[in-house]
């Protein structure tokens, strides 16, 4: 047991013994978790309780690749960097589509959204980390790069705030760009044009001129997102006729499965090419967005949706902000254990931050809660009565 407070994995790397097996541990130990902390309740293709479980169980990949990534000495098969990530986007683009079905688009609800759940969130924990950098790291940032991350406009060195910064430019970008598009064209005009962009920034992702984003086919789950949520109806619909539902999702399972093993054969392979790894890595991560899709709506049409998943998707973005500086540079749990009580070290930093993640969103909905009562009280409007004067509520 190290008597090191806090490790900082940018300096000094952990070493794991058997990580393959460590990481299949891990993985297998947070699916037992999934299927058997769950409830009854009925769910339809992709509602909110669906789409819930899958942020859950994408925020919870993406910190399983960041362990290996950043912290180990190695990295551990199978590799899953940018599954979580391509899930998200894909979720992203799903939900912001469906929202068009509800009141009339205005950019002041637009706006009020997305600084109400994205940038609220994002500037409280970018000054908690600068501040950690400051006090913990002796680390400072220039002005100019603090103006830029504020303004979640992350490049170049920013990233190594959170490492993770350069997904909420992107994503921001892509609300923008569907905002604007949408009020220009007809739905299916929309679609075109996003997808034509989506085509556009992957060429030159694959070109190396866009410095962003991890891999290109993040290029195109967001708009991939959007045409699911443009057919859900018809996805559904063929979902639900299938008698043999379950056997579907085992076989697309089986061809994550297949992808990840050919991808963990032609990395060992030294004469592969850059093009073949992206190619496959990219087809990989797009079957397992369908398979895992696919999985927690059968898991639905069963009358059951996994409690523990869900619990993860409702605080998926605060875990996402508060995950990296935890993990990487400041890790007070990761140091404490070694050796096969790794798998148990790391249960325990999963669970400090889904509690440090809850307490935050459980602060800002009192928080928005309170501040639009306030907005109702003194909305009152003044009404004449033959007797007397009354306000009306």
């Amino acid at each position: 047991m190290s008597t090191t407070l806090l490790s900082n994995y940018e300096v000094s790397k952990l070493s794991i013994d058997n990580p393959t097996a460590t990481n299949v541990a891990i993985l297998t130990l947070i699916l037992l978790i999934s299927l058997l902390w769950r409830r009854r309740q009925s769910t339809t293709f992709l509602d909110q309780d669906q789409t819930d479980q899958l942020r859950g169980g994408s925020i919870l990949l993406v910190i399983i690749t960041h362990l290996w990534q950043h912290i180990s000495t190695v990295e551990a098969i199978p590799r899953t960097s940018g599954y979580g990530v391509s899930m998200f986007l894909l979720i992203s683009g799903f939900a912001l589509t469906s929202t068009l079905e509800k009141p009339v688009f205005t950019w002041a609800r637009f706006l009020s959204r997305r600084l109400k759940r994205m940038m609220v969130p994002y500037w409280i924990l970018t000054g908690i980390w600068l501040f950690a950098d400051y006090i913990l790291l002796q680390r400072t940032y220039t002005l100019h790069d603090i103006t830029l991350t504020f303004a979640a406009i992350n490049i170049h060195t920013i990233s190594n705030i959170d490492y993770v910064r350069w997904y909420i430019t992107w994503i921001i970008m892509w609300y923008f760009a569907f905002a604007l598009i949408n009020r220009l064209f007809s739905n299916y005009g929309a679609l075109l044009c996003l997808f034509g962009l989506g085509i556009v920034l992957f060429v030159l992702r694959v070109m190396e001129a866009i410095p962003l984003v991890s891999h290109p086919v993040h290029m195109l789950t967001f708009p991939l997102g959007i045409l699911l949520a443009t057919f859900r109806q018809n996805v559904s619909g063929w979902f639900s006729e299938r008698a043999n539902r379950i056997m579907i999702v085992f076989g697309m399972a089986a061809i994550v499965l297949l992808s990840s093993g050919l991808l963990m054969l032609i990395a060992e392979d030294p004469i592969s090419s850059e093009a073949s790894l992206m190619a496959l890595s990219g087809s990989a991560q797009l079957a397992w967005c369908v398979v895992f899709a696919m999985a927690v709506a059968a898991m639905g049409r069963c009358g059951y949706i996994s409690t523990f998943l869900k619990s993860w998707g409702k605080i998926s973005y605060g875990a996402f902000l508060i995950h990296g500086p935890l993990l990487i540079k400041y890790n007070p749990i990761m140091g404490l254990f070694s050796g096969s009580a790794l798998v148990l070290s790391f249960a325990v930093f999963l669970a400090m931050i889904w509690v440090l993640a809850h307490l935050l969103h459980s602060f800002l909905d009192h928080m928005w809660k309170r501040l639009d009562g306030l907005s109702g009280s003194s909305k009152r409007t003044l009404s004449l009565d033959p007797q007397k004067f009354e306000v009306q509520s």
